[in-house]
C-alpha cells in the first residue's frame, strides 16, 4: 500500500500535537497560527482535531514526546533529553534565540545545534540555528511517517566545505558546485536567512528528497508530501 499524501502543514498540526494533551487546543492553536500568518488554504478545524489525535497517539508510541519540549538547563539535561555535554551550544542557541525574538529551542533543536557545532566549530549562530531547525523537521518527520527516508546531501558537501571559513573556502565551495563533471549540491537556503521550524515544516519539500524505504521518489510540489 503506498504511504499517504502528507498535507504542508501535518508536521506543524504534529508538533503541536507534541506540545499539547488536547486536540481542541491544537485545533485553536493552529487556527491562530495560520490567521497570523495568512494561510488561505489550510485544513478544517474536524480535519485538524483528526490528524493531531493520530500523531499523538502515533508519538506515545515512539516515547519522544520530550524531544519536542521547549529546552531548559539543567531539566533537559537531567531527563536525558540532552547530553551533558552539549550545555554550552544549547545555552548559546538559547541565547541567540532569545537575543533575536525567534521561538526558544526544543530539545530536539538544541540537540542538532550541538551536533552542528561539533561539525563545523566556526559556523555561526544564526546559520547554525537555521541548519538545527531544518534538522529537527526532518527527523521529527521521520517520526510521523515512517515509511519516508530524508536525504539531506546539500548539508553534508555544506558542512565539508565550510564557505563562511573564508573567502577561500568559500571559493572553494562555489568552484565544486559549479564544476561540469559530478557536481556537488548546492545550499538552497539563501545567505542569511533565519528560518524556523515552521518555516521549514511549510516548505519542507524545498530542501530535501523525501523517499520511501522501498525507494522510491517523493517529488515535492509546494501543496503535499
Amino acid at each position: 500500500m503506498p504511504r499517504p499524501r502528507f498535507s504542508q502543514y501535518d508536521v506543524i498540526i504534529a508538533k503541536l500535537a507534541a506540545e499539547s494533551s488536547s486536540a481542541a487546543e491544537v485545533a485553536r492553536t493552529f487556527a491562530q497560527l495560520a490567521a497570523g500568518e495568512g494561510w488561505q488554504d489550510i485544513p478544517s478545524e474536524r480535519t485538524v482535531r483528526r490528524r493531531a489525535l493520530d500523531f499523538q497517539k502515533r508519538l506515545a508510541r515512539l516515547g519522544t514526546q520530550a524531544q519536542n519540549r521547549r529546552f531548559s538547563w539543567p531539566e533537559s539535561m537531567m531527563s536525558v533529553t540532552v547530553p551533558w555535554e552539549a550545555s554550552r551550544a544549547a545555552l548559546d542557541l538559547l541565547k541567540y534565540r532569545d537575543e533575536n525574538s525567534l521561538q526558544l529551542p526544543t530539545n530536539r533543536e538544541a540537540r542538532f545545534f550541538w551536533r552542528i557545532r561539533q561539525a563545523s566549530p566556526a559556523i555561526d549562530d544564526a546559520r547554525a540555528s537555521t541548519l538545527a531547525a531544518l534538522l529537527a523537521v526532518a527527523e521529527f518527520f521521520m517520526e510521523i511517517d515512517d515509511t519516508a527516508v530524508v536525504q539531506l546531501d546539500w548539508l553534508m558537501w555544506v558542512l565539508a566545505y565550510q564557505p563562511w571559513l573564508s573567502p577561500e573556502a568559500a571559493a572553494a565551495y562555489e568552484r565544486a558546485t559549479f564544476r561540469g563533471l559530478d557536481p556537488v549540491e548546492a545550499d538552497p537556503i539563501p545567505a542569511g536567512a533565519t528560518y524556523t521550524f515552521n518555516d521549514f515544516a511549510r516548505n519542507f519539500p524545498e530542501f530535501v528528497v523525501i523517499r520511501s524505504r522501498s525507494g522510491d521518489e517523493e517529488q515535492g510540489d509546494g501543496q503535499a508530501w
